[in-house]
């Protein structure tokens, strides 16, 4: 298997690079742990019956878990950052003439000095 963005990759630098040829990955945040616990029992199914020496990497832990309250719980706790970090942006607009790199730093900056 390997990804279309990877595939791309390789066409355009003309070689086949290992590390990246048998890589896929597939974002489920803003499609719900629902769907994400579908596509990891899709994948061990598809492991147990047709491929060799697969690795999964499941930022919500359900592939090694099934944990579905921890499955839950990840995902909330990905939600809350997103619509934490989408507040600040809300809140805090960037300054005239101020490049994203200082915008970002002066965010955080402000956002730990709230927290404490």
């Amino acid at each position: 298997m390997s990804g279309i963005i990877n595939f791309n990759v390789m066409q355009k630098e003309g070689e086949i690079n290992e590390d990246l040829i048998y890589s896929v990955f597939s974002k489920t945040q803003y499609s719900g742990y629902e769907n994400h616990k579908k596509l990891i029992l899709l994948l061990d199914y598809v492991n147990k019956k047709y491929l060799v020496d697969f690795e999964c990497v499941d930022d919500g832990c359900f592939w090694e878990t099934r944990d579905e309250e921890l499955l839950k719980a990840t995902f909330e706790k990905y939600n809350n950052l997103m619509n934490s970090f989408s507040s600040s942006l809300e809140m805090i607009p960037i300054n005239k003439d101020e490049n994203i790199e200082d915008y970002l730093i002066r965010l955080a900056e402000i956002t730990n000095k709230n927290l404490k």
